[in-house]
């Protein structure tokens, strides 16, 4: 009778190890719910700026303010019989401008969602030095100094409910006419008023201006200081600024009661500019600031969602050593009901954060998942002190996680060295288990 060969039995897998496997299962598939809600985080976000491109859009935008420029029609024959008369504009920036900028800022809000708006004074003041003018590359061309006209330019001219009043010289004339540039220029409008020049001016005739106006606008103020010698101030009650442009501010000061910001440029020469006013506009010259909220909802809660792994492998490195060390038995479905209050976390934190708030929204919901999840182990277990002990755990997770929300430069840094502390800590509590057995 032929012997048949028999196949040693498998050793069995460990216990410790079976679970830690199970466990490790529903650690995964709790990452499926977590990256649902990062998908409704961002959609919520977009929602948000929805709600802020209709109310600038009723409000009044992001605001580019040109600072006033005298523009001086020109016009030369045609090049060929038959070819229509050429013409265009010399743009002449002033010699000296000081601009001052208060911004009012507000919020308005449409259901849960809000934007910040102003309305922005503004006063625009130097002077103009005239001087005999020539169109490059159009010698014959002949300058219309009688409709020259001075210009104020805007991407969306929503008054403040104020006129706009100039003095200009020693006369005070209305604005004329309110246009729009499309095509190539980009959306536009302008105010303009009549120089009141009869002919070619006297070389080195100066004109003094004051303009003064208001503005309505959303998030950001942009002022474009086209001179010759420029001082741009602005101010606002408003703690969280964000100065942009091309140039920082020479001198600002930020508190919680608002800010205040100053810029000064030019090198003093003045180069009149061919071409229309809105097509020569060069963004990169702009100053401006961006009125920023203090504590963004959407990004903090996207920020926090991303510790969900974190979060749920240090509550059940808990449990586990809940097991390991106080020999009680936590079943793997109860795990999974652990992990699944802890990544309702930022689900409640970004519906309570769009009604009260992101800090008041924070200290609720942490208090909500640790209550929650401290009572679920203590009842698992039939201990009470190992309930007190999660929701300590899950409490300084909790303020760990909003320190580090609140450090934008040394987030990583801090992140990192309470990862190794961790990991350092379970290593020591779980230096002498017997994975083996």
């Amino acid at each position: 009778m032929a012997e048949t060969e028999t196949q040693p039995p498998r050793e069995p897998i460990p216990a410790p190890a079976r679970k830690l496997m199970a466990v490790g299962g529903v650690l995964a598939a709790l990452m499926v719910p977590t990256l649902l809600i990062n998908g409704l985080v961002r959609e919520r976000e977009g929602r948000q700026r929805s709600v802020s491109d209709a109310i600038a859009q009723s409000w009044g935008p992001d605001q580019m303010v040109t600072a006033p420029v005298l523009v001086v029609p020109w016009q030369a024959p045609p090049v060929q019989p038959g070819a229509p008369v050429r013409e265009g504009e010399l743009v002449l920036p002033p010699e000296e401008l000081r601009a001052d900028a208060v911004l009012a800022p507000e919020e308005r809000r449409r259901g849960l969602f809000s934007a910040t708006v102003y309305t922005a004074r503004l006063q625009f003041a130097g002077q103009f030095q005239l001087q005999r003018l020539r169109v490059a590359q159009v010698p014959e061309a002949e300058l219309r100094w009688q409709d020259a006209h001075l210009m104020v330019g805007s991407n969306g001219m929503r008054m403040g409910g104020v006129a706009p009043r100039l003095r200009w010289g020693e006369a005070a004339p209305d604005a004329e006419e309110t246009f729009v540039m499309g095509g190539a220029c980009g959306r536009r409008t302008a105010l303009r008023w009549n120089a009141g020049l009869d002919g070619p001016p006297e070389p080195g005739r100066r004109i003094a201006f004051d303009l003064r106006m208001a503005l309505r606008g959303s998030e950001a103020l942009h002022v474009l200081p086209l001179a010759g010698r420029s001082h741009v101030t602005m101010q606002a009650a408003w703690p969280t600024p964000s100065f942009v442009g091309g140039d920082l501010p020479e001198r600002s000061e930020v508190t919680p009661d608002g800010f205040s910001a100053e810029w000064r440029g030019g090198a003093g020469q003045v180069l009149p500019v061919q071409g229309s006013v809105n097509c020569q506009l060069d963004t990169a010259q702009a100053v401006g600031v961006e009125l920023l909220q203090a504590v963004p909802t959407y990004r903090m809660v996207n920020r926090a969602s991303k510790y969900a792994l974190f979060f749920l492998a240090l509550a059940f490195m808990t449990c586990g050593c809940f097991e390991m060390l106080a020999r009680v038995r936590v079943h793997v479905v109860q795990y999974a009901l652990l992990g699944a209050s802890v990544v309702m976390f930022p689900l409640l934190l970004l519906a309570l954060g769009e009604a009260v708030g992101f800090a008041a929204a924070y200290v609720l919901t942490a208090a909500a998942v640790v209550l929650q999840s401290g009572a679920f182990v203590g009842s698992v277990t039939r201990r009470r002190g190992l309930g007190l002990a999660m929701g300590g755990v899950l409490s300084g997770l909790f303020g760990f996680l909003y320190v580090v929300l609140s450090l934008e430069a040394l987030s990583l840094l801090v992140g990192t060295m309470a990862l190794f502390a961790v990991l350092s800590v379970v290593m020591a509590l779980t230096r002498r288990v017997e994975w083996g057995r």
